[in-house]
């Protein structure tokens, strides 16, 4: 997380949840959740590294194939495809794309942070 603004992430819901469970989380440097009073499941400082930091984190239900929208101060739109409809995406895996904190021997050479479009 840099800056001053909260980084928003959302997840599908893995293993034995259903197809419509996503999970939306939020780092941000406010212990208080943003959006709606109650929303988020789980709130609480990192414990270990970056402990200037706050997770927020709730798993909720969405309508496969329609878009749902929750307030998290803003609105975020969320849209998981039907079941068993066809995706397009592509996949990144650990890609050394900044060397503040780990080794990054080829950062220049790939310029992934630069070269992959967010």
């Amino acid at each position: 997380w840099v800056g001053g603004d909260p980084d928003v992430r959302v997840t599908k819901g893995f293993g034995t949840k259903p197809y419509d469970q996503i999970r939306v989380s939020i780092i941000s440097q406010d212990a208080t959740p943003p959006g709606e009073a109650g929303f988020f499941d789980y709130s609480a400082r990192f414990r270990y590294s970056w402990t200037g930091n706050f997770l927020h984190t709730a798993m909720k239900s969405v309508t496969p194939g329609a878009t749902a929208t929750f307030n998290l101060g803003t609105q975020l739109q969320v849209k998981v495809p039907a079941q068993g409809v066809g995706v397009a995406g592509v996949l990144i895996a650990d890609p050394c794309a900044y060397a503040k904190w780990v080794d990054c021997p080829f950062q220049s050479k790939l310029q992934v942070y630069t070269r992959t479009p967010a």
